[in-house]
């Protein structure tokens, strides 16, 4: 595990960490979506019982990424457009959202914006690049899932982690590690996991801060991620993650990503 800390290790050190049960509205609308011709009417009515999922899911399916020539009103059109896989990854990754309750309500809001903006630029270097849309989309809503645990959990963590996250000489792991103990990709893969994510998101989540010393094999999607991220800093005039300085040529390399599509979506994004 990435910072010389094991899973029980660090999962031990989040005792008293709150992970919510899935959902019951997600469950039904999962084993709705398991069978083995599911009703799309009846997924649609399953979402429609929380307005804010309905509301978040149809925003998310009507952004210009996923590249639709009409506007997309319902949960069966969403899925007759995008496919089942799209719209079951969105529900999931939209039903954390709504599970963790921060006092700080400016800051939360915040925090999950930038986890859908994160996302959006995953999604736009995943299709430029040939990747997996949904899983570099997904990857980039819920990498930073925990931090809002990790606030219910830790005392002072909010105020660490804004202050971390431009940080450039240490992964933001590393400096938890020293702080707390433990850190929040380790929260999110137990979270995740939890919650059965796709694997490929599971150890997406437990790796996003992972150095190649750390872990070999490295997937995509961290790769689209660390990209991702690097696009936003750069418009935000923010240092770039300590990770880029090490993984930005393995990247580039793995992804086939160019340095004009880099610039693009850094004007894009500014």
């Amino acid at each position: 595990m990435a910072n010389d800390l094991s899973i029980d290790d660090g999962a031990k050190l989040l005792k008293g960490l709150k992970i919510p049960p899935r959902p019951e509205l997600l469950v039904a609308f999962l084993e709705e979506a398991n069978q083995s011709a599911p009703n799309h009417a009846k997924l649609g009515q399953i979402v429609q019982r929380d307005p804010a999922l309905s509301a978040g899911l149809l925003k998310s399916v009507n952004a210009p990424m996923f590249g639709l020539r009409q506007k997309v009103v319902s949960v069966p059109q969403a899925i007759s457009l995008l496919g089942l896989r799209s719209v079951r990854s969105l529900v999931m990754a939209l039903s954390v959202r709504g599970c963790f309750k921060v006092k700080d309500k400016k800051f939360i809001e915040g925090f999950w914006e930038a986890s859908v903006q994160r996302a959006t630029v995953c999604g736009q270097i995943a299709r430029a690049v040939g990747q997996d849309l949904d899983a570099c989309y997904m990857l980039g809503l819920l990498a930073d899932c925990a931090v809002p645990a990790m606030i219910n959990r830790f005392e002072g963590y909010q105020a660490f982690y804004q202050e971390a996250t431009l940080q450039a000489d240490r992964p933001i792991t590393a400096l938890e590690l020293a702080t707390f103990g433990t850190h929040h990709a380790i929260a999110g893969y137990l979270l995740t996991r939890s919650w059965r994510f796709p694997d490929e998101i599971v150890q997406g989540t437990k790796l996003h801060h992972a150095l190649p010393s750390d872990e070999p094999e490295i997937s995509p999607p961290v790769f689209v991620l660390k990209a991702a991220e690097h696009v936003l800093r750069s418009a935000r005039n923010q240092p770039d993650e300590y990770e880029w300085s090490v993984l930005r040529d393995q990247a580039i390399a793995v992804l086939g990503l160019r340095d004009d599509t880099l610039e693009q979506l850094k004007q894009s994004a500014a």
